[in-house]
């Protein structure tokens, strides 16, 4: 493809989860509220700090308005923290922070075949959710001008972030003033980002990582590949074109890969110069260009992609990543039943289970979530190409099984209960029939042995039935458990 790239977004999220009983979610909150973060290590700005702002305010300037959004205008406060409240709101499904700088965060160079490319990296926040999982994102920007076939390999390599060798990204730490020339160092973007995330002492884990190693030895966790949110607004192209562009950009593919021959159903096209495709790792959207649609797609459009689009994607991520995460925790529950008898914690689990999908259910699924009908097109589109749908539905049915197990397992206990109160009232029924006979024996006044047996015999008779039954299932209900 020989066309352009007239504007373009390159913006990178990286999942992750945490623990959920110990009040993890308060700790890792409570340490971006404080700003732990050492910019000298990580070679950021000295001015730079992390503040709690949502990732699509204007959060750059303290006086600039927020621009206004398309959607639901309720959406963006499940993301933030109400602070105007003697209460401390726990309504809110997460808190967003974005790390503030005057200036850029890294310098960085990508150094491919035929010629290196220089490239900052301008934007980063971390989205942090409630229910154990959580959100880091960063945005690139290229200093020059930078082709299509250039871009594509780019993203190929760059989604790779456990990368430990120096043949492809270096940092910039400095500049030689004799050779007038940058000093470069090898970079690997997985180690920083879980380091700038401290996600070893916070107890962070990734859903895709690796373990490395670090210049001292020590061992750390990195996450191994970034999904991928990508716009170009490019020169004309044919259909095939566009459909291969946004086929490669969405997933990381190179030139190796070309889009199914039915790619053209798997896109969600509003207009028909524009197409969006969503996959599990990632979302693009390719705009062609012609004259009178240039001050749009270039300036205006662009913006919304950062602030309405991502948005969008954040909640379509959240959603799906939190069915996975929910499945996780299923699977740590023991495959024997019997230890649910023998240990209640298993129980407690379960319920807890039960609340916590259910919640979820409830509170972060939502049927649409703008004003705009194809902001709309694209959020519905984007969970059938994730799954949402089956994935929750996969949830509901091992809800229901859980229901069951505890349904079964209370009645389980309620019947043993009834069974030992029962068989303590035949005992104290015996007792009264025997002082019973005691009294008629008393009445008739009878001093015979053989009327006192035959009144006993009479008493014992009418008892022994029930208690018979009393014993035999009592039996079987502890044989059960």
């Amino acid at each position: 493809m020989s066309s352009g790239i007239r504007k373009y977004v390159s913006r990178y999220v990286v999942p992750f989860y945490f623990g959920y009983e110990n009040g993890e979610y308060e700790s890792i909150r409570k340490h971006f509220v404080s700003n732990a973060i050492d910019n000298q290590a990580l070679g950021l700005p000295k001015d730079g700090q992390w503040i709690n702002a949502g990732f699509w305010e204007n959060y750059k300037s303290d006086k600039g308005a927020q621009a206004e959004m398309d959607l639901y205008s309720y959406l963006p406060s499940i993301f933030l923290e109400e602070t105007n409240k003697d209460e401390k709101d726990v309504s809110n499904l997460g808190v967003s922070f974005v790390y503030k700088t005057s200036g850029k965060l890294l310098e960085l160079e990508y150094r491919c075949k035929e010629k290196s490319l220089a490239f900052d990296c301008r934007e980063l926040g971390i989205l942090l959710l409630r229910n154990g999982i959580g959100f880091i994102w960063y945005e690139t920007q290229f200093k020059g001008e930078i082709s299509i076939d250039e871009y594509v390999r780019f993203q190929h390599d760059f989604k790779e972030l456990a990368r430990t060798h120096g043949e492809k990204f270096v940092k910039k730490i400095g500049f030689d003033k004799e050779k007038k020339e940058g000093i470069y160092e090898s970079f690997c973007l997985g180690e920083w980002l879980s380091m700038a995330i401290a996600a070893d002492n916070l107890g962070i884990r990734f859903w895709a990582e690796r373990e490395t190693k670090r210049e001292n030895g020590d061992k750390v966790r990195i996450p191994d590949k970034a999904l991928l949110f990508q716009y170009l607004f490019i020169e004309q192209a044919t259909d095939q074109e566009r459909n291969d562009l946004v086929f490669r950009i969405a997933n990381g593919y190179d030139e190796k890969y070309n889009a199914p021959e039915d790619m053209g159903e798997s896109l969600y096209k509003p207009f028909g110069n524009t197409c969006f495709y969503i996959s599990k790792a990632g979302m693009a959207c390719v705009v062609k260009y012609a004259e009178s649609n240039e001050p749009f797609f270039a300036g205006q459009f662009r913006e919304k992609f950062v602030r309405d689009y991502f948005f969008i994607y954040m909640l379509l991520s959240y959603q799906s990543y939190s069915c996975a995460y929910y499945s996780r925790l299923l699977t740590k529950l023991p495959a024997d039943e019997r230890l649910f008898n023998k240990k209640p914690v298993y129980i407690d689990k379960l319920e807890s289970l039960n609340g916590q999908i259910n919640l979820f259910l409830v509170k972060s699924v939502f049927e649409s979530v703008s004003n705009i009908h194809h902001q709309n097109g694209v959020y519905r589109y984007g969970k059938t190409s994730l799954c949402v749908e089956e994935d929750i539905q996969s949830l509901t049915v091992g809800l229901d099984a859980l229901k069951d197990m505890e349904k079964e397992k209370r009645d389980r206990k309620v019947d043993f209960a009834v069974l030992m109160l029962s068989f303590l009232v035949f005992v104290s029924a015996w007792i009264d029939g025997l002082s019973l006979v005691d009294w008629i024996a008393c009445m008739l006044k009878s001093d015979g042995i053989i009327g006192h047996m035959v009144e006993l015999l009479v008493v014992g008779v009418i008892a022994l039935s029930p208690a018979i039954y009393l014993l035999y299932t009592l039996f079987w209900s502890c044989k059960k458990k």
